[in-house]
């Protein structure tokens, strides 16, 4: 069993996620599909039952998927990374093995034939439940309790059936303010090197808190890397004077539009507050122990025809990396690219094919997979549905934009002047 470089990824060998409800996942990439890790129960593993680690690591579900991956094959688990590496991206599976490469021998050859590995978890990732500040309009309940009251506001097609059933779950999830986290903590954190937070908005947690005060403690937080995806509406000064105590910080700042369209589709965002901080942070980076802040675009079809402003935008910051990292939407359907009419497509495509000349332009370290990320936008979004698909959800589009925008002062157009017709 040798596992090809096609197939294997060194994650559910090195790397434990917690997803916003408390339950354990393979990783965050598997997140929309609720492909959680069950017991021999065929029950999700939740955090607030305060698990092992060996039974988690070592449960038959993960087993049975690293035999899988070593018997030449990608779980369904791996769909997404499956569909970033056939538009062209850079994986999530190709960006870690490409970190790891120097294990991924010994991590094969460790495996016994059952699929039972030793515990030796390098990276950590806990998704900090819903408590989030923005109703983003790609976004769900599952990771702002804001969305609860937002997608009973909308016809019943627009409801993704994941969420719409068992909404007032969503209000209670409650595990991030517990001390779950850091005793789930202390249970693996002995070879810990990258520690990352997402939410919810992770820099409104004090359990996020509490857990680097734990790191310090143990004194291990000399060889941690921190990394968070945040939306940066806020700075606190309890977090900010910790990160000094880190062998780095890495931040991963969503931001989809640039001014006024970003508090179009991150509701509601304060563009002004964000853009502040990031001119803090890109001054004052060393004094945080910040390695790296990355913008982190989701494409989709509200910015599609606005991805050459973010050039123009990181070119102003000398720190803050001047490419930033897209990554294509596939959910919910109605807001992925490829479902635009054919000619708004072609203008979309000619407009991308601009700014892969201005990446190649980039002589940016280490920016390669951020490159592929741009040449996979295209390959999505030419990568049409067919016809009455397309129709079917380019119509949810405009009445998704209508409903959400109800009541809130916000207008499609006055940010897309290029759907007025379809409006």
């Amino acid at each position: 069993m040798s596992g090809s470089n096609k197939s294997f990824c060194v994650l559910p060998w090195i790397h434990s996620f917690v997803n916003n409800g408390g339950e354990y996942q393979v990783c965050c990439t598997g997140e929309e599909g609720n492909n959680y890790i069950i017991d021999d129960d065929k029950k999700p593993i939740n955090i607030k039952d305060n698990p092992k680690i060996e039974k988690v690591m070592n449960s038959k579900f993960m087993m049975d998927l690293r035999l899988e991956m070593l018997d030449g094959k990608l779980p369904d688990y791996c769909n997404r990374c499956v569909k970033t590496e056939a538009s062209g991206g850079a994986s999530r599976r190709m960006i870690e093995n490409k970190h790891y490469h120097n294990l991924i021998d010994d991590l094969k050859f460790s495996t016994k034939t059952d699929g039972e590995i030793p515990i030796k978890l390098l990276n950590i990732d806990y998704r900090l439940g819903n408590s989030c500040n923005l109703i983003c309009r790609m976004c769900n309940p599952k990771s702002s309790k804001r969305w609860v009251e937002q997608i009973k506001k909308l016809s019943p097609d627009l409801q993704e059936h994941d969420y719409k059933e068992d909404l007032e779950r969503y209000l209670k999830i409650n595990w991030n303010t517990s001390e779950v986290i850091v005793n789930d903590f202390k249970g693996k954190s002995e070879h810990v090197e990258r520690l990352h937070f997402a939410g919810g908005e992770p820099l409104y947690s004090k359990k996020m808190i509490n857990l680097l005060e734990h790191c310090i403690k143990l004194k291990i937080n000399n060889r941690i890397t921190l990394s968070y995806n945040t939306n940066l509406t806020i700075l606190p000064e309890a977090v900010l004077g910790l990160w000094k105590e880190f062998k780095e910080v890495k931040l991963l700042v969503s931001l989809d539009g640039i001014g006024q369209l970003d508090d179009y589709i991150r509701y509601p965002s304060n563009f002004n507050k964000i853009h502040e901080n990031l001119n803090y942070l890109d001054k004052q980076h060393f004094k945080y122990n910040i390695s790296e802040i990355l913008v982190s675009v989701t494409v989709q079809l509200n910015n599609i025809f606005h991805l050459d402003k973010f050039f123009d935008f990181l070119n102003q910051f000398e720190f803050v990396t001047k490419i930033p990292n897209f990554m294509v939407l596939y959910f919910p359907d109605y807001l992925q690219i490829n479902c635009l009419p054919k000619n708004l497509t072609m203008m979309a495509s000619m407009k991308i094919n601009e700014l892969i000349k201005k990446f190649e332009e980039q002589d940016i370290k280490d920016s390669d997979f951020l490159i592929q990320n741009l040449l996979q936008v295209k390959g999505y979004l030419l990568r049409q549905y067919k016809e009455e698909e397309r129709v079917k959800l380019f119509d949810q589009f405009i009445r998704f934009s209508k409903e959400f925008d109800n009541g809130k002062s916000l207008s499609l157009t006055s940010v897309n002047p290029e759907f007025k017709s379809f409006y």
